[in-house]
């Protein structure tokens, strides 16, 4: 179990430092919208159910609108004093790069109100702080899944011998 954590710390140490977030210009509902991306190096399935674990956990259930997971009224002290709707698209980077997950988010203080760094320089850098911390989580989610994998091999081997 050591070796686990200890291997655990040091993929958050290696992963930290690939993550940066950065603002770019998406079009959500015909209208462009500045975003925050960041790319994780994990497949695009686990990084999105990591993210849907982490705000459900929390007491928030997203919902599908054009594309986008939203979570809305979410209150998190990290981004900002308000309650927010957080927009999250998870896609692969590419064909060539399926274990690597693209992570788009948008903020709105409700009512299609999104936020800009002119508008809300403040959240927007909170947000992109936000996002680089979400490779601690996505990280643990995978190995989780990385260790009930094993159990089930495990178990499945021990039925195997017994037969």
């Amino acid at each position: 179990m050591n070796k686990i954590s200890l291997l655990f710390v040091a993929v958050l140490f290696a992963f930290a430092g690939i993550a940066q977030s950065r603002t770019t210009t998406v079009e959500f509902q015909k209208i462009n919208r500045q975003a925050i991306i960041n790319e994780f190096p994990f497949a695009e399935k686990t990084t999105r159910n990591a993210i849907d674990e982490k705000f459900e956990k929390m007491g928030y259930k997203g919902k599908d609108v054009k594309g986008y997971v939203v979570y809305r009224g979410v209150s998190l002290a990290n981004i900002g004093p308000d309650s927010y709707d957080l927009y999250f698209m998870v896609d692969r980077k590419s064909k060539k790069e399926k274990d690597i997950a693209v992570v788009t988010m948008l903020i709105s203080k409700g009512f299609d109100s999104f936020l800009s760094d002119s508008t809300g320089t403040n959240v927007m850098n909170n947000g992109k702080r936000y996002l680089d911390s979400l490779i601690s989580v996505i990280a643990a989610y995978d190995l989780e899944l990385q260790i009930k994998d094993q159990e089930d091999a495990l178990k499945s081997n021990e039925k195997r011998q017994q037969t």
